[in-house]
């Protein structure tokens, strides 16, 4: 798992899986769809995905924010 994150002004800052979760489930109960379980599973997905694409560089907000919409869509 990534350790930190490059916020969008620039500073580094540990990084918290669980405020990826939060944000998908915000998603997916505004839509309806899902709720906090299927949130932390694509949490998961996000993160493979991250990692696949990153390998261990230190992600930015906006490369994870990617990640996201691209588990999203799919």
């Amino acid at each position: 798992m990534f350790e930190t994150i490059i916020k969008r002004d620039g500073s580094v800052v540990g990084f918290d899986p669980a405020r990826i979760t939060h944000a998908i489930a915000r998603a997916g109960e505004a839509t309806g769809e899902f709720g906090a379980d299927v949130a932390e599973a694509l949490t998961t997905r996000v993160l493979d995905a991250a990692h696949r694409k990153l390998g261990v560089k230190t992600p930015g907000v906006e490369e994870i924010q990617d990640a996201v919409e691209q588990v999203l869509l799919s």
